[in-house]
């Protein structure tokens, strides 16, 4: 990966990277600490970052925690996420009481929350599909609080949705429905 994204990136190409390595604290059974190495070495090459706790944590080698995290706290890990590679990142899922929160940094720029009321029971794919609008609204120029704010807009539509259309929780999130609006 590291070899295809130096052969293919050129001025104006922005590398977007979703590490994809764990949830609720662990990292996903496949992934072997060679593999959370890798993922770090990737992290160097890329231009904005996207993480949930559990990732943003092994990335870090900070320890997770299901809640509590303060603004300071997580801003300390963006910043060192962001002296690794990336100018932009988001730290996705972050659970704060009845709110889950996304927290941007931007180096030389904004940081904060971006925070929604919880809609509905997680389920396996929104990180994915926030990842591809992130991506979206870098491509299109946005700025990005606003790419932000509309990915986390867009994935609780979502996860709604699927609850009300009583969709198995581990088919994942249903999307389809919203691709063409905004």
């Amino acid at each position: 990966m590291e070899a295809f994204i130096r052969d293919f990136k050129r001025e104006g190409t922005r590398v977007i990277l979703d590490p994809v390595m764990g949830d609720q604290g662990e990292a996903y059974a496949t992934y072997t600490p060679q593999m959370c190495r890798e993922m770090k070495r990737l992290v160097r090459l890329a231009d904005i970052l996207t993480p949930n706790v559990t990732e943003a944590c092994i990335l870090t080698d900070r320890a997770y925690r299901a809640e509590g995290w303060s603004r300071r706290e997580l801003q300390a890990m963006a910043e060192e996420l962001a002296g690794q590679g990336a100018g932009r990142i988001v730290i996705t899922g972050i659970e704060q009481g009845a709110y889950v929160s996304n927290y941007l940094y931007e180096r030389g720029g904004q940081s904060g929350f971006v925070r929604r009321k919880k809609a509905a029971v997680s389920r396996p794919g929104t990180g994915d599909v926030f990842a591809s609008l992130v991506a979206a609204g870098s491509i299109n120029g946005e700025p990005f609080r606003k790419t932000v704010e509309h990915a986390a807009d867009f994935v609780k539509k979502c996860l709604i949705r699927s609850e009300e259309l009583e969709i198995p929780r581990n088919d994942g999130v249903c999307f389809e429905l919203f691709m063409n609006s905004r």
